[in-house]
């Protein structure tokens, strides 16, 4: 991002943090484009930062905004998400990242939706005895006859995001720690990419996912535990693929 556009959007979060929820009003122009409004009654906080030419989000930026429930980012030159790029934002609903030239999703983007530290149960054990623990949890650690599960934050839905939108975007690979925090979604939007691998257990965090939408990419197959974990489904839409088996 150039240094106006970079100045904008530093005046843009500045502005919103002084003002506060419930006065918030901006809107920028000249060289770049960028509107943040508040929406009617209900305390719904949008920042629409879409048409710009924004490459990249630094560390924290979002951080103060905590208020903010849809975040619209689409039609930008964003190339990766970073596993910091959201911090802090635990109210946001909805995520808009369509149009931009993403290829990568950095493991632990969305599990950063919350500020909530990760919590843990531990478990003692009766002296000697020998116990092996799998946990659907999170990473469980055995040290002497102490069981501590370190919880991952999708196992407690700490992230309220239920919309993210990353259509028409350049991925080409889903894995199976790309959406991990996601135990709220209901909507995820993957068309017009160019997906040729989803990972067993990449989707295992949505339990609450009822349409997914992969039109328009390049899947060749449907392999076990491709969809695991979407008891939820209603739509999967899977048109426009180079499918032969499954």
């Amino acid at each position: 991002m150039d240094k106006n556009r970079t100045g904008v959007l530093i005046l843009l979060l500045i502005l919103l943090k002084v003002l506060g929820p419930t006065e918030a009003s901006c809107s920028c122009k000249d060289q770049t484009y960028c509107n943040c409004q508040l929406q009617g009654g209900n305390q719904r906080l949008t920042m629409n930062l879409f048409y710009n030419a924004i490459s990249d989000i630094q560390p924290g930026t979002f951080k103060a905004l905590s208020q903010l429930t849809m975040l619209v980012l689409h039609s930008n030159k964003l190339t990766r998400l970073t596993s910091n790029m959201f911090t802090g934002m635990g109210n946001l609903v909805e995520l808009q990242l369509h149009k931009n030239n993403i290829n990568e999703i950095q493991a632990g983007v969305f599990t950063d939706l919350s500020s909530v530290p990760t919590p843990n149960i531990t478990v003692v054990l009766p002296s000697g005895l020998n116990v092996t623990v799998e946990s659907e949890w999170g990473e469980t650690v055995v040290v002497n006859d102490t069981v501590t599960i370190n919880i991952t934050v999708d196992a407690v839905a700490l992230s309220q995001l239920q919309m993210l939108v990353l259509h028409s975007n350049k991925l080409t690979r889903l894995t199976s720690n790309m959406f991990t925090g996601m135990g709220n979604l209901v909507e995820l939007q993957l068309h017009k990419n160019n997906i040729n691998e989803i990972q067993a257990g990449t989707f295992s965090s949505m339990w609450q996912l009822s349409l997914l939408n992969l039109n328009f990419n390049k899947l060749t197959n449907l392999r076990s535990g491709m969809f695991t974990g979407l008891g939820n489904l209603k739509i999967l839409q899977l048109a426009e693929n180079d499918i032969i088996t499954s």
